[in-house]
């Protein structure tokens, strides 16, 4: 895809990335760099919503600041209207899965790993989990390696 790769993106992000792309390389007026750059301030855009959705209140993304942004790239003719409709469909699916509370903990406590180490992750997570649970399954959760999203991915 490009050159321009942080291991923070999400499944959902790599796809709605990947479809962009895909467009993008099919239209004959958007050269390799400009491709580049559009898809850079893609990712930097995600990134940047997702780590401001970690330390607010927020749900998740904005989608009316998604389907804008959209718009405008059918707009000027850089994404047709299939290739728009799906990731809006993507963004969808992506949205209702940040609003899983499951799926919102593990992220939280994946964020943790990444900027508190996983030690003082596990003791958040003991924290929400209740600290009276010391079964096996939660002595098992309580050893998730820092990758905890990558594992996310995969439940798809």
């Amino acid at each position: 895809m490009t050159s321009y790769d942080t291991p923070s993106r999400t499944a959902d992000h790599e796809q709605m990335l990947a479809q962009l792309d895909a467009s993008l390389a099919e239209n004959p007026d958007v050269d390799a760099a400009d491709r580049e750059t559009i898809l850079r301030h893609f990712r930097d855009a995600l990134e940047s919503e997702a780590a401001s959705a970690s330390t607010s209140q927020s749900v998740g993304p904005d989608r009316a600041q998604w389907m804008e942004t959209l718009d405008l790239l059918v707009g000027n003719q850089m994404l047709d209207e299939s290739d728009r409709n799906e990731l809006v469909r993507q963004f969808d699916d992506a949205l209702g899965s940040l609003q899983n509370d499951a799926l919102r903990t593990a992220t939280e406590f994946a964020q943790r790993c990444r900027e508190q180490g996983e030690a003082a992750a596990q003791a958040w997570l003991t924290e929400q989990m209740g600290s009276a649970q010391t079964t096996a399954s939660a002595d098992q959760a309580m050893g998730l390696p820092a990758h905890v999203a990558m594992a996310l991915r995969r439940r798809r």
